[in-house]
């Protein structure tokens, strides 16, 4: 297997789970598609991204039509997208990232990862804000 780009470094598994629990499925979605990217698959990052914006607008319309955002959902929404993302990260890109970290292929660092799921929060941010403005026209 190769590196589509050969300068591209990969994420882990863990990093995509972390970024997804900091910053929505977006975030996570956002690391799963630069992998992608990175292989070759650019049909597989271009659903990634479109399934991260998908969740993200659907997550975000739970939270403001539906009162979810108290006791048990408040902490199992959150926890459930997570570990979907981070399991899915380990089954579909495992074994590829495997092989590509022996080849010598680099992870991208912790450093970036942060400054990736504090990019997304602001537009989680913006995107709620849109949601809750639009639907606020029409009450």
């Amino acid at each position: 297997m190769d590196l589509k780009n050969k300068t591209a470094n990969v994420w882990t598994p863990t990093q995509i789970g972390f970024a997804t629990f900091l910053s929505g499925p977006l975030g996570g979605c956002y690391l799963l598609a630069r992998n992608y990217k990175a292989i070759g698959e650019d049909l597989y990052a271009k659903r990634s991204l479109i399934v991260g914006a998908i969740a993200t607008v659907g997550l975000f319309l739970a939270y403001l039509l539906i009162d979810i955002s108290q006791g048990f959902f408040r902490f199992f929404i959150p926890l459930a997208y997570t570990m979907f993302i981070l399991e899915f990260a380990k089954k579909f890109q495992g074994e590829q990232l495997k092989e590509l970290r022996n080849a010598g292929v680099q992870r991208n660092s912790h450093a970036w990862l942060v400054l990736i799921s504090i990019l997304f929060v602001f537009l989680d941010f913006l995107v709620a804000f849109g949601l809750g403005f639009v639907l606020s026209i029409f009450d």
